[in-house]
């Protein structure tokens, strides 16, 4: 039995055995300790082939921007997500790359860190580990042109953070804020009072009402509730410094916590650029009940170009939307500023063009691209031109020639 089970194994069950044959202990060993049923070797392998053609492309592109997050899975381990990207062949790609167990590769980035004391997972911490990665990957670290994060304190901190600990092994690497960072901040701000009467009040006597949830599905509604947002701004800055004061330990500290990342030149510069962008692509045209295929292929097509049009033009309009922002900052004294590059750098400025460029590039621009590219991607022109065959159809076809016959008479 256990002869005729051998001869029916297939060919990549037979390469495990010979590479194990070969003398990889480490394969014999994963083996002979997984389960049976979820070894997972072979999604292993697609995975390692997946990546390859990744740095085959990236190879050829040589500059790269790398993103990164943690998070904590089901099973509570901290797991820190890895995403390159790069512009191959004039298209930008933004792929993901790996899941890192955090806590098992600061052994590896430090070994002589104390395993049974506490392991604090800092900025310096996950700068090491992104760095290594990108050393196993065989990847320059002079050619990483951008780190892209959220802006909390572990990966921004101008001394500590792990955007700060990269930047100094990846010199030309400029931060580029996480645009979804900004819908994150209003998404924690709308739960804050929502969660709670005592606190809604307080945002009802400043701003007059409460704030609703920004909708998941319908993207217009989404676009209003993020005007909604700005309009009141200055009312539910002034709602979080009152709770900031409360005796509530942990309602004030969580009160602190959000204001502090309302006023930064990142969120408002964010906010102000979603709103931009967001009234072009998200129009009520694309969400009209009786829109065809026909008039949304059209609708999508005209989006398209507007957006192009607009990024030509990203300089005049992100100007517009960096006075707007300065605006209102100045109202809360809020300093409009730059991240450093260098934490004791003080006489200069770190970036050549000053703020505004630094901004319409790290932020607008960028949402512009990711905006293109994801609309280009889903709705591709090549499939758009197929909703033309519709014509064809004999009722549609039946009322374009009355139409025309119509037209010819009154003409």
């Amino acid at each position: 039995m256990k002869a005729a089970w051998t001869k029916r194994l297939g060919n990549f069950r037979e390469l495990l055995r010979f590479r194990i044959s070969s003398g990889d202990t480490n394969l014999k060993q994963h083996l002979a300790t997984a389960s049976s049923r979820a070894t997972y070797i072979l999604i292993k392998c697609c995975g390692d082939e997946i990546l390859e053609t990744i740095l085959n492309q990236f190879r050829e592109a040589k500059y790269y921007l790398v993103l990164f997050d943690d998070t904590t899975d089901v099973f509570h381990t901290k797991q820190l997500s890895l995403n390159l990207r790069y512009v191959y062949k004039n298209n930008i790609y933004e792929n993901f790359v790996k899941f890192i167990d955090a806590y098992e590769k600061i052994k590896t980035v430090n070994p002589d860190n104390d395993t049974l004391g506490e392991q604090r997972l800092t900025g310096e911490a996950l700068g090491k580990i992104v760095i290594n990665i990108l050393q196993k990957l065989s990847l320059e670290l002079s050619n990483c042109v951008g780190i892209g994060t959220d802006s909390c304190s572990v990966m921004s901190s101008e001394a500590v953070g792990a955007v700060y600990q990269i930047q100094k092994k990846a010199k030309n690497a400029l931060h580029v804020v996480c645009i979804r960072n900004a819908v994150g901040v209003m998404k924690s701000v709308v739960s804050f009072f929502n969660m709670s009467a005592k606190r809604n009040q307080v945002l009802k006597s400043t701003l007059g009402h409460q704030l609703t949830s920004l909708c998941k599905t319908r993207w217009v509604e989404r676009h209003e509730k993020v005007i909604q947002f700005r309009s009141g701004f200055s009312q539910i800055v002034e709602a979080f410094t009152l709770i900031s004061v409360w005796k509530d330990v942990k309602t004030s500290t969580i009160a602190t916590t959000l204001l502090n990342s309302l006023c930064t030149t990142e969120f408002l510069l964010s906010m102000f650029s979603l709103i931009d962008i967001l009234k072009i692509t998200l129009s009520r045209l694309l969400q009209m009940p009786n829109l065809d295929a026909n008039g949304a292929s059209t609708a999508v097509s005209n989006t398209m170009s507007t957006i192009n049009e607009k990024r030509k033009n990203c300089e005049q309009n992100f100007d517009k939307i960096y006075k707007k922002a300065t605006e209102v900052a100045t109202g809360l004294d809020i300093e409009i500023k730059l991240p450093r590059l260098a934490g004791r750098q003080t006489k200069q400025e770190n970036y050549p063009g000053g703020k505004e460029e630094y901004y319409r590039r790290s932020i607008y621009i960028h949402l512009f691209d990711n905006v293109s590219n994801d609309l280009s991607s889903r709705l591709r022109f090549s499939s758009l031109d197929c909703f033309g065959l519709r014509e064809i159809i004999p009722s549609i076809l039946a009322e374009a020639n009355r139409d025309n016959k119509t037209i010819l008479i009154k003409n």
